[in-house]
């Protein structure tokens, strides 16, 4: 197999095993980056849903969190991209992808020792 995949295709071998299960233009269509969303709405959601997370001292989430590096992050006009698991990610979706840790955590009842 090469760098590039099954035949010097992405995904070809994924591709190859799935012809005549998905539409061709499914089976076809390009990798596209970690979804990304610039709506300032979903910004500001993010960054509302976290900061309720850091003021609430019972959040799962918090003790795992350097909280006054986040909150600075949060205060910024324009959220940083985060190198996360070798895909970018906006602020925005960093922010969520935090505040569902912590809905996770909470929802199953995590405790941390």
């Amino acid at each position: 197999l090469a760098h590039e995949g099954w035949q010097g295709e992405s995904k070809g071998i994924l591709r190859l095993a799935l012809e005549g299960v998905l539409p061709p233009d499914v089976l076809r269509r390009k990798k596209v980056p970690y979804p990304r969303t610039f709506n300032p709405t979903y910004l500001a959601t993010m960054r509302a849903w976290l900061s309720a997370v850091l003021d609430d001292p019972c959040s799962p989430l918090r003790p795992l969190l350097d909280v006054a590096a986040l909150r600075s992050l949060l205060a910024r006009p324009e959220p940083p991209d985060v190198q996360w698991f070798g895909q970018t990610m906006s602020g925005a979706q960093f922010y969520a992808y935090l505040y569902q840790i912590n809905a996770w955590l909470r929802a199953y009842r995590v405790r941390l020792v």
